[in-house]
Protein backbone atom coordinates (compact mmCIF):
# COMPACT_ATOMS: atom_id res chain seq x y z
CA UNK A 1 0.00 0.00 0.00
CA UNK A 2 2.67 2.12 1.24
CA UNK A 3 4.25 1.69 -2.46
CA UNK A 4 1.30 2.54 -4.60
CA UNK A 5 1.20 6.33 -2.90
CA UNK A 6 4.90 6.32 -2.94
CA UNK A 7 4.24 6.22 -7.15
CA UNK A 8 1.30 8.57 -6.90
CA UNK A 9 -1.35 6.30 -6.31
CA UNK A 10 -4.18 7.04 -3.52
CA UNK A 11 -6.85 4.49 -2.87
CA UNK A 12 -10.15 5.05 -1.29
CA UNK A 13 -10.90 4.13 1.79
CA UNK A 14 -12.66 0.95 0.56
CA UNK A 15 -10.35 0.09 -1.57
CA UNK A 16 -7.47 0.25 1.25
CA UNK A 17 -9.85 -1.94 3.57
CA UNK A 18 -10.20 -4.55 0.68
CA UNK A 19 -6.36 -4.75 0.28
CA UNK A 20 -5.83 -4.73 3.68
CA UNK A 21 -8.87 -7.97 4.72
CA UNK A 22 -6.98 -9.43 1.50
CA UNK A 23 -3.72 -9.44 2.50
CA UNK A 24 -4.15 -10.01 6.70
CA UNK A 25 -6.50 -13.25 5.75
CA UNK A 26 -5.93 -14.84 2.72
CA UNK A 27 -4.43 -17.97 3.74
CA UNK A 28 -0.84 -19.38 2.04
CA UNK A 29 -2.80 -22.77 1.26
CA UNK A 30 -3.46 -22.06 -2.48
CA UNK A 31 0.10 -20.76 -3.35
CA UNK A 32 1.71 -23.58 -1.76
CA UNK A 33 4.29 -26.03 -4.47
CA UNK A 34 3.04 -29.48 -4.45
CA UNK A 35 6.14 -31.50 -4.62
CA UNK A 36 4.24 -34.52 -5.29
CA UNK A 37 2.42 -34.42 -8.08
CA UNK A 38 3.30 -32.89 -11.68
CA UNK A 39 1.40 -32.04 -14.95
CA UNK A 40 0.55 -36.14 -15.27
CA UNK A 41 -1.70 -35.64 -12.35
CA UNK A 42 -3.74 -32.90 -14.05
CA UNK A 43 -6.94 -32.98 -16.14
CA UNK A 44 -5.75 -31.70 -19.56
CA UNK A 45 -9.44 -31.08 -20.48
CA UNK A 46 -9.72 -29.01 -17.22
CA UNK A 47 -6.61 -27.45 -18.09
CA UNK A 48 -7.46 -26.49 -21.84
CA UNK A 49 -11.06 -25.01 -20.70
CA UNK A 50 -9.40 -23.24 -17.94
CA UNK A 51 -7.08 -21.18 -20.65
CA UNK A 52 -10.13 -21.11 -23.39
CA UNK A 53 -12.05 -18.88 -21.13
CA UNK A 54 -9.11 -16.91 -19.47
CA UNK A 55 -7.81 -16.31 -22.83
CA UNK A 56 -10.69 -16.38 -25.26
CA UNK A 57 -8.93 -18.85 -27.60
CA UNK A 58 -11.18 -21.78 -29.08
CA UNK A 59 -9.78 -24.81 -27.19
CA UNK A 60 -8.29 -26.52 -30.67
CA UNK A 61 -5.92 -23.91 -31.03
CA UNK A 62 -4.19 -24.01 -27.53
CA UNK A 63 -1.15 -26.30 -26.93
CA UNK A 64 0.66 -27.28 -24.31
CA UNK A 65 3.12 -24.17 -24.03
CA UNK A 66 0.49 -21.91 -23.93
CA UNK A 67 -1.34 -24.09 -21.30
CA UNK A 68 2.01 -24.34 -19.13
CA UNK A 69 2.44 -20.20 -19.54
CA UNK A 70 -1.13 -19.20 -18.63
CA UNK A 71 -1.36 -21.41 -15.58
CA UNK A 72 2.12 -20.78 -14.57
CA UNK A 73 1.31 -16.84 -14.79
CA UNK A 74 -1.82 -17.44 -12.44
CA UNK A 75 0.15 -19.19 -9.62
CA UNK A 76 -1.78 -22.40 -11.10
CA UNK A 77 1.18 -24.05 -12.14
CA UNK A 78 5.33 -23.90 -10.94
CA UNK A 79 8.52 -24.74 -12.72
CA UNK A 80 10.52 -26.97 -10.94
CA UNK A 81 14.01 -27.01 -10.68
CA UNK A 82 14.76 -30.50 -12.85
CA UNK A 83 14.80 -29.12 -16.82
CA UNK A 84 11.19 -29.62 -18.58
CA UNK A 85 9.12 -30.24 -15.31
CA UNK A 86 6.36 -28.35 -14.32
CA UNK A 87 4.04 -29.16 -10.94
CA UNK A 88 1.10 -27.87 -9.31
CA UNK A 89 0.17 -25.18 -6.95
CA UNK A 90 -2.28 -26.40 -4.55
CA UNK A 91 -4.90 -24.35 -6.17
CA UNK A 92 -4.05 -25.56 -9.48
CA UNK A 93 -4.23 -29.73 -7.97
CA UNK A 94 -8.05 -28.61 -6.44
CA UNK A 95 -8.96 -27.19 -10.41
CA UNK A 96 -7.76 -29.53 -12.55
CA UNK A 97 -6.55 -32.69 -10.06
CA UNK A 98 -7.27 -36.27 -11.59
CA UNK A 99 -6.86 -37.50 -7.74
CA UNK A 100 -6.87 -34.23 -5.62
CA UNK A 101 -7.72 -36.01 -2.64
CA UNK A 102 -4.90 -38.14 -3.11
CA UNK A 103 -2.49 -35.04 -1.60
CA UNK A 104 -5.55 -33.09 0.30
CA UNK A 105 -7.74 -35.89 1.74
CA UNK A 106 -9.36 -32.98 3.01
CA UNK A 107 -10.52 -32.06 -0.38
CA UNK A 108 -13.92 -34.00 -0.37
CA UNK A 109 -17.91 -33.25 -0.42
CA UNK A 110 -20.09 -35.64 1.75
CA UNK A 111 -23.61 -34.95 0.67
CA UNK A 112 -26.70 -36.76 2.54
CA UNK A 113 -30.43 -36.60 1.89
CA UNK A 114 -32.70 -37.71 4.56
CA UNK A 115 -36.27 -38.43 4.28
CA UNK A 116 -37.22 -36.30 7.68
CA UNK A 117 -36.40 -33.08 9.43
CA UNK A 118 -33.75 -34.78 11.26
CA UNK A 119 -30.38 -36.56 10.42
CA UNK A 120 -31.19 -40.54 10.32
CA UNK A 121 -30.78 -42.94 7.72
CA UNK A 122 -30.17 -41.64 4.47
CA UNK A 123 -31.93 -41.87 1.49
CA UNK A 124 -29.45 -41.05 -0.92
CA UNK A 125 -25.45 -40.24 -0.64
CA UNK A 126 -22.51 -39.30 -2.23
CA UNK A 127 -18.92 -39.14 -1.47
CA UNK A 128 -17.54 -36.16 -3.93
CA UNK A 129 -13.89 -35.79 -3.97
CA UNK A 130 -12.90 -34.77 -7.53
CA UNK A 131 -11.71 -31.52 -9.24
CA UNK A 132 -13.75 -28.12 -7.72
CA UNK A 133 -15.19 -27.70 -11.25
CA UNK A 134 -16.38 -31.24 -11.14
CA UNK A 135 -17.01 -31.57 -7.67
CA UNK A 136 -19.40 -28.46 -7.81
CA UNK A 137 -21.38 -29.81 -10.23
CA UNK A 138 -21.97 -33.17 -8.70
CA UNK A 139 -23.15 -31.56 -5.49
CA UNK A 140 -25.73 -29.61 -7.78
CA UNK A 141 -26.81 -32.40 -9.33
CA UNK A 142 -26.94 -34.40 -6.17
CA UNK A 143 -29.09 -31.39 -4.80
CA UNK A 144 -31.12 -31.14 -7.80
CA UNK A 145 -32.79 -34.82 -7.74
CA UNK A 146 -32.83 -35.14 -4.08
CA UNK A 147 -35.66 -32.26 -4.09
CA UNK A 148 -38.80 -31.81 -4.89
CA UNK A 149 -40.27 -30.84 -8.63
CA UNK A 150 -43.68 -30.21 -10.05
CA UNK A 151 -45.91 -28.18 -12.62
CA UNK A 152 -48.29 -25.41 -12.10
CA UNK A 153 -50.82 -24.61 -14.85
CA UNK A 154 -50.79 -21.14 -15.76
CA UNK A 155 -53.44 -20.29 -18.70
CA UNK A 156 -52.54 -22.54 -21.05
CA UNK A 157 -48.94 -23.38 -19.78
CA UNK A 158 -47.51 -25.59 -17.99
CA UNK A 159 -44.73 -24.30 -15.68
CA UNK A 160 -42.51 -26.29 -13.96
CA UNK A 161 -41.45 -25.28 -10.14
CA UNK A 162 -38.40 -26.31 -8.04
CA UNK A 163 -38.07 -26.69 -4.11
CA UNK A 164 -35.07 -24.12 -4.44
CA UNK A 165 -33.85 -22.08 -6.30
CA UNK A 166 -30.67 -23.58 -8.39
CA UNK A 167 -28.77 -20.22 -8.75
CA UNK A 168 -28.71 -19.37 -5.13
CA UNK A 169 -27.61 -23.37 -4.37
CA UNK A 170 -24.91 -23.62 -6.85
CA UNK A 171 -23.80 -19.92 -5.44
CA UNK A 172 -23.47 -21.42 -1.70
CA UNK A 173 -21.62 -24.91 -3.48
CA UNK A 174 -19.09 -22.53 -5.03
CA UNK A 175 -18.81 -20.49 -2.00
CA UNK A 176 -18.07 -23.55 0.22
CA UNK A 177 -15.10 -25.26 -1.70
CA UNK A 178 -13.94 -21.49 -2.54
CA UNK A 179 -13.57 -19.94 0.71
CA UNK A 180 -13.30 -23.05 2.88
CA UNK A 181 -10.20 -23.25 5.25
CA UNK A 182 -8.39 -26.35 3.56
CA UNK A 183 -5.62 -26.03 6.43
CA UNK A 184 -8.08 -27.22 8.92
CA UNK A 185 -6.91 -31.42 7.26
CA UNK A 186 -9.49 -33.30 9.02
CA UNK A 187 -12.81 -31.84 8.06
CA UNK A 188 -14.68 -31.86 4.91
CA UNK A 189 -17.18 -29.58 3.11
CA UNK A 190 -21.15 -31.16 4.12
CA UNK A 191 -24.37 -30.84 2.26
CA UNK A 192 -27.35 -31.69 4.02
CA UNK A 193 -30.67 -32.20 2.22
CA UNK A 194 -33.69 -32.73 4.75
CA UNK A 195 -37.26 -32.54 4.15
CA UNK A 196 -37.57 -28.79 5.14
CA UNK A 197 -34.49 -27.39 4.60
CA UNK A 198 -30.79 -28.04 2.92
CA UNK A 199 -27.60 -26.81 5.03
CA UNK A 200 -24.32 -26.30 3.42
CA UNK A 201 -21.31 -26.34 6.12
CA UNK A 202 -18.25 -24.77 5.03
CA UNK A 203 -14.77 -25.68 7.13
CA UNK A 204 -13.36 -22.81 9.09
CA UNK A 205 -15.20 -19.04 10.03
CA UNK A 206 -15.09 -16.36 7.77
CA UNK A 207 -11.70 -14.52 7.92
CA UNK A 208 -12.12 -11.10 10.04
CA UNK A 209 -13.44 -8.52 10.19
CA UNK A 210 -16.35 -10.36 8.57
CA UNK A 211 -18.88 -11.29 11.50
CA UNK A 212 -22.45 -12.89 11.50
CA UNK A 213 -23.95 -9.67 12.26
CA UNK A 214 -22.06 -8.31 9.22
CA UNK A 215 -23.44 -10.93 7.02
CA UNK A 216 -27.16 -11.02 8.60
CA UNK A 217 -27.34 -7.27 7.67
CA UNK A 218 -25.56 -8.00 4.10
CA UNK A 219 -23.26 -4.99 5.56
CA UNK A 220 -19.47 -6.64 4.71
CA UNK A 221 -16.29 -5.55 2.52
CA UNK A 222 -15.79 -8.90 1.11
CA UNK A 223 -12.26 -10.97 0.53
CA UNK A 224 -10.99 -14.05 0.03
CA UNK A 225 -9.29 -16.61 2.13
CA UNK A 226 -8.20 -18.55 -0.86
CA UNK A 227 -7.73 -16.15 -3.94
CA UNK A 228 -6.28 -17.94 -6.68
CA UNK A 229 -9.18 -20.65 -6.30
CA UNK A 230 -11.73 -18.21 -5.94
CA UNK A 231 -10.21 -16.52 -9.19
CA UNK A 232 -10.22 -20.11 -10.91
CA UNK A 233 -13.48 -21.21 -10.26
CA UNK A 234 -14.64 -18.16 -11.35
CA UNK A 235 -13.84 -18.64 -15.15
CA UNK A 236 -15.53 -22.55 -14.91
CA UNK A 237 -18.64 -21.07 -13.12
CA UNK A 238 -19.20 -18.08 -14.52
CA UNK A 239 -19.91 -15.97 -11.65
CA UNK A 240 -18.09 -12.49 -10.28
CA UNK A 241 -15.19 -12.71 -8.46
CA UNK A 242 -16.43 -9.93 -6.02
CA UNK A 243 -17.33 -12.03 -3.33
CA UNK A 244 -20.73 -10.92 -3.65
CA UNK A 245 -22.07 -14.25 -3.19
CA UNK A 246 -24.27 -14.53 -0.42
CA UNK A 247 -25.85 -11.47 -1.45
CA UNK A 248 -26.96 -13.19 -4.44
CA UNK A 249 -27.85 -15.78 -1.90
CA UNK A 250 -30.59 -13.90 -0.36
CA UNK A 251 -31.41 -11.95 -3.58
CA UNK A 252 -32.35 -15.04 -5.58
CA UNK A 253 -33.71 -16.78 -3.00
CA UNK A 254 -36.57 -13.70 -2.07
CA UNK A 255 -37.29 -14.03 -5.68
CA UNK A 256 -38.74 -17.52 -5.77
CA UNK A 257 -40.62 -16.39 -2.37
CA UNK A 258 -38.89 -18.42 -0.58
CA UNK A 259 -38.18 -17.37 3.60
CA UNK A 260 -34.55 -15.83 3.91
CA UNK A 261 -31.84 -17.83 4.29
CA UNK A 262 -30.18 -18.24 7.58
CA UNK A 263 -26.30 -17.67 8.03
CA UNK A 264 -24.80 -19.81 10.63
CA UNK A 265 -21.56 -20.15 12.81
CA UNK A 266 -21.41 -23.65 13.80
CA UNK A 267 -18.68 -26.22 15.67
CA UNK A 268 -16.56 -24.72 13.20
CA UNK A 269 -18.42 -24.31 9.96
CA UNK A 270 -19.77 -21.31 8.35
CA UNK A 271 -23.35 -22.64 7.95
CA UNK A 272 -25.92 -21.87 5.09
CA UNK A 273 -29.41 -23.42 5.89
CA UNK A 274 -32.19 -22.69 3.22
CA UNK A 275 -35.79 -23.29 4.62
CA UNK A 276 -38.20 -24.89 2.26
CA UNK A 277 -41.89 -23.87 1.40
CA UNK A 278 -43.18 -27.09 2.89
CA UNK A 279 -46.62 -27.18 1.63
CA UNK A 280 -46.78 -23.98 -0.14
CA UNK A 281 -44.47 -25.02 -3.61
CA UNK A 282 -47.27 -24.43 -6.07
CA UNK A 283 -46.50 -20.65 -4.69
CA UNK A 284 -42.89 -20.27 -5.69
CA UNK A 285 -42.11 -18.28 -8.61
CA UNK A 286 -40.82 -20.71 -11.30
CA UNK A 287 -37.26 -20.14 -12.10
CA UNK A 288 -37.40 -21.19 -15.31
CA UNK A 289 -37.35 -18.86 -18.70
CA UNK A 290 -39.85 -20.93 -20.71
CA UNK A 291 -43.04 -23.10 -19.86
CA UNK A 292 -41.99 -26.78 -19.80
CA UNK A 293 -45.08 -26.85 -22.13
CA UNK A 294 -47.02 -24.18 -23.90
CA UNK A 295 -50.46 -23.83 -26.33
CA UNK A 296 -49.93 -21.38 -28.89
CA UNK A 297 -51.70 -18.20 -29.56
CA UNK A 298 -52.25 -19.24 -32.93
CA UNK A 299 -53.83 -22.63 -32.52
CA UNK A 300 -56.01 -20.95 -29.31
CA UNK A 301 -57.43 -18.67 -31.80
CA UNK A 302 -59.13 -21.32 -34.03
CA UNK A 303 -60.59 -23.35 -30.86
CA UNK A 304 -64.51 -22.87 -29.57
CA UNK A 305 -64.77 -21.76 -26.04
CA UNK A 306 -65.85 -25.39 -25.13
CA UNK A 307 -62.75 -27.15 -26.78
CA UNK A 308 -60.28 -24.39 -25.12
CA UNK A 309 -61.72 -25.12 -21.33
CA UNK A 310 -61.11 -28.95 -22.20
CA UNK A 311 -57.58 -27.83 -23.40
CA UNK A 312 -57.52 -26.16 -19.51
CA UNK A 313 -58.74 -28.77 -18.00
CA UNK A 314 -56.52 -31.60 -19.72
CA UNK A 315 -53.66 -29.60 -19.05
CA UNK A 316 -54.14 -29.90 -15.47
CA UNK A 317 -55.41 -33.57 -14.96
CA UNK A 318 -53.39 -35.01 -17.72
CA UNK A 319 -56.85 -37.25 -19.26
CA UNK A 320 -59.98 -37.20 -17.93
CA UNK A 321 -63.63 -38.99 -19.38
CA UNK A 322 -66.30 -37.24 -21.35
CA UNK A 323 -69.06 -37.70 -18.23
CA UNK A 324 -66.26 -36.39 -16.31
CA UNK A 325 -65.52 -32.94 -18.09
CA UNK A 326 -69.81 -32.58 -18.67
CA UNK A 327 -70.06 -32.57 -15.27
CA UNK A 328 -66.85 -30.10 -14.88
CA UNK A 329 -67.87 -27.73 -17.35
CA UNK A 330 -71.82 -28.13 -16.93
CA UNK A 331 -72.22 -29.37 -20.14
CA UNK A 332 -73.89 -32.41 -22.25
CA UNK A 333 -71.71 -34.91 -22.87
CA UNK A 334 -73.22 -34.74 -26.45
CA UNK A 335 -71.59 -31.09 -26.68
CA UNK A 336 -68.13 -32.79 -25.20
CA UNK A 337 -68.24 -35.65 -27.81
CA UNK A 338 -68.85 -33.05 -30.21
CA UNK A 339 -65.79 -30.82 -29.17
CA UNK A 340 -63.33 -33.85 -29.07
CA UNK A 341 -64.42 -34.51 -32.06
CA UNK A 342 -63.11 -31.44 -33.81
CA UNK A 343 -59.93 -31.43 -31.31
CA UNK A 344 -59.18 -35.03 -32.80
CA UNK A 345 -59.68 -33.95 -36.39
CA UNK A 346 -56.53 -31.73 -35.82
CA UNK A 347 -54.85 -34.45 -33.84
CA UNK A 348 -54.66 -31.70 -30.79
CA UNK A 349 -55.74 -34.90 -28.80
CA UNK A 350 -55.75 -38.66 -28.72
CA UNK A 351 -57.75 -41.02 -27.74
CA UNK A 352 -57.27 -44.20 -25.16
CA UNK A 353 -58.85 -47.13 -23.76
CA UNK A 354 -62.13 -48.55 -25.21
CA UNK A 355 -65.91 -48.02 -24.10
CA UNK A 356 -66.48 -47.02 -20.75
CA UNK A 357 -62.70 -46.46 -20.21
CA UNK A 358 -62.54 -44.15 -23.09
CA UNK A 359 -60.45 -41.07 -22.06
CA UNK A 360 -58.39 -38.34 -23.96
CA UNK A 361 -55.27 -36.46 -22.62
CA UNK A 362 -53.64 -33.86 -24.81
CA UNK A 363 -51.29 -34.93 -28.09
CA UNK A 364 -48.36 -32.55 -26.55
CA UNK A 365 -46.04 -33.37 -29.51
CA UNK A 366 -48.37 -31.77 -31.81
CA UNK A 367 -47.97 -28.60 -29.82
CA UNK A 368 -44.30 -28.59 -30.11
Amino acid sequence: MAELENRGFSPNAQEREIAEQTIAQASDFDVRLVERADESDLDENLCVSYVAATTGVVQAEIDADQTRKILTNRGLLWRDDEPGVFRPTAAGLLLFGKQPDAVFPQVRIAANAYGGTERGEAIDRDDIREALPRAVERAFQFLKRNMRHTTRIEGFSKVEIDEYPYEALREAVVNAVAHRDYDLAGSCIRIEKFANRIEILSPGLPPEPITLERIEQLNYVACSRNPNLARGLSYFERIEEQGDGIRRIVRVTAEVGLPRPRFLFRDGHFTVVFLGPGDHILELKSQHAHPVFEVADDVLKNLSETQRSIIQLLLAERKARVPDLAARLGLSQQAIRKAFKALKARKLVLQVGKARETAYLLNEKQFE
